[in-house]
């Protein structure tokens, strides 16, 4: 109570204690609840609800916590009449509306697999369900269409790589206040309880860790594959422990520090990089990459900075693209639509059909017929074999019977 007068008298703000509450851990007693109470002047509050759109109290099991977002998504889609919209209007309202509606929350909290997977499911179920009402044929799997336009799928988000992809950027910058901010409370208090003698991109799940510092860490993963450091004076970088050597990935320095120098600066001599002290430190090709980062001469701090974007600012989309690699293992698809042809190719066919001044219902037919095409591709004994040789078949102006030669091979493989 001491505390809240200075408060007030800082402030010259009273705390109107009728409308205060106070909650109470469940390990703690009925005893330490009564006596607590009546020196407070507030009341007891068990259900706390949710505070400018978040829940303030997070028990057990989470999948109950954020159920709350599925019946919401639900009910936009059963409000939704189905049966007027066109595929290729459901694919707008699932775009525009539905994957909008969890932004929020995942920009604070990692939302459970379950969860994720019931969005997936109903968006699914919505996109592929007939006029009637009906399930209807899914014709590709929901995590199929969530890759790029351009590999022949339909761009839909990746609910999970999206969540990964706010939590990594919480904030401004690349990190947010965790990296950037480490003057504000919130790093002071993460700083305290989880890493005290180490930093945040060596940070590690402890016992007993509250849910938004394991939310905080699941975004960790993005931010390690792209963050680094970028050099100034070179006096706030570790050059064993924190990520700054230019590389596509892995930006921390190879070699063991022994009694070698600690800071960046120490590399350096006259606002230029020392070679020969480089040289000495640094082994093998690092040398060259080290000796290749500009020095600012005017003496500019150190400052974290995203390597997937020009500008060095972590943007969304580009953490998206990251989780997605992530979640992908790391590897490049080359392949799209079961099609065996490089992804160049393809890409370069996608660009073609999607930038068509053509109503977007007849991109979606042109999509839904290579879509059908590809699942018999392999066993067609035709002129084309290939996704672009198909498209210029069906694309020749100088051949009338293109269109219609490409559809009667598939009508035919498909029968015999």
């Amino acid at each position: 109570m001491r505390i809240l007068g200075d408060y007030e008298l800082a402030s010259g703000q009273k705390i109107n204690l009728s409308k205060s509450s106070v909650s109470f851990e469940k390990s703690s007693s009925v005893e330490s609840h009564q006596k607590v109470l009546p020196v407070l002047g507030m009341r007891e509050v068990v259900d706390q609800g949710k505070y400018l759109g978040l829940p303030l109290h997070i028990g057990w099991s989470k999948r109950e916590v954020f159920r709350y977002i599925t019946e919401k998504v639900d009910s936009r889609l059963k409000g939704w009449r189905g049966k007027l919209l066109s595929q290729s209007g459901k694919e707008i309202m699932i775009k525009s509306v539905t994957s909008a509606i969890p932004i929020f929350i995942m920009n604070c909290f990692k939302l459970p697999v379950g969860i994720i997977d019931s969005l997936n499911s109903s968006m699914a179920k919505f996109y592929w369900g007939n006029a009637d009402g009906f399930r209807g044929i899914y014709w590709k799997v929901w995590d199929k269409l969530c890759d790029d336009k351009f590999e022949g799928a339909l761009s839909f988000k990746d609910l999970e790589c999206m969540n990964l992809a706010l939590l990594a950027k919480q904030g401004r910058g690349g990190g947010g206040q965790v990296i950037t901010r480490q003057a504000s409370l919130l790093f002071k208090v993460l700083k305290g309880k989880y890493f005290r003698q180490s930093t945040f991109l060596r940070a590690k799940l402890w016992a007993n860790p509250s849910f938004g510092w394991r939310s905080l860490l699941e975004g960790h993963k993005v931010l390690s594959k792209g963050i680094r450091w970028r050099v100034g004076d070179g006096r706030s970088i570790n050059m064993w422990t924190e990520p700054w050597v230019p590389r596509n990935t892995d930006f921390f320095l190879r070699g063991e520090q022994g009694d070698k120098p600690r800071w960046v600066s120490e590399l350096m001599q006259g606002g230029v990089w020392n070679k020969r002290e480089v040289e000495r430190v640094v082994e093998g090709d690092d040398v060259r990459r080290i000796l290749s980062i500009p020095i600012n001469q005017r003496g500019l701090h150190d400052r974290p900075i995203w390597s997937h974007t020009k500008c060095g600012n972590y943007l969304t989309s580009s953490g998206y693209k990251c989780a997605r690699n992530l979640q992908k293992g790391d590897e490049l698809r080359g392949k799209a639509l079961g099609e065996n042809n490089n992804n160049e190719s393809i890409s370069w066919v996608w660009k073609q059909v999607w930038k068509l001044h053509i109503p977007p219902r007849v991109k979606k037919f042109v999509w839904r017929l290579w879509l059908s095409t590809s699942l018999t591709l392999r066993t067609i004994r035709g002129p084309w074999h290939s996704f672009r040789e198909w498209w210029e078949l069906l694309h020749d102006h100088k051949h009338e019977q293109g269109c219609i030669e490409a559809l009667i091979q598939v009508a035919c493989t498909r029968v015999y």
